[in-house]
């Protein structure tokens, strides 16, 4: 349902070759997770005291919970967790506060 989420998301850098972010988004989300759907970006941040850039999409897709593959030696686990859990999570949670903060301020 388009009300769950996976709360701790694959991340990663732009590799050589890669045509443009979107592409290694798409790449990193099929390594990592085995899942691949329609992205698009709902917002960015940066930060200055981690010299980083951060840009958050949005996945769209149909699959089942259980249909994620993790890749082995990079991701260690997921959860997935409805929107009200979600909104509710802690900074000592998983979730990143940038990804909430987009995703509130969208309503999504």
């Amino acid at each position: 349902p388009i009300n769950d989420y996976i709360y701790e998301v694959p991340a990663g850098l732009v590799d050589k070759g890669d045509k443009d972010i979107l592409e290694s988004v798409k790449r990193e989300l099929k390594e990592e997770t085995g899942l691949s759907g329609e992205m698009k970006e709902i917002g960015r941040a940066v930060r200055h005291d981690h010299h980083s850039f951060y840009v958050v999409y949005l996945c769209e897709a149909d699959f089942e919970k259980d249909s994620i593959v993790l890749q082995e030696g990079e991701t260690i686990g997921y959860k997935w967790v409805d929107k009200e859990t979600m909104f509710k999570l802690d900074g000592n949670e998983l979730a990143s506060s940038r990804t909430l903060e987009i995703v509130k301020k969208l309503d999504l």
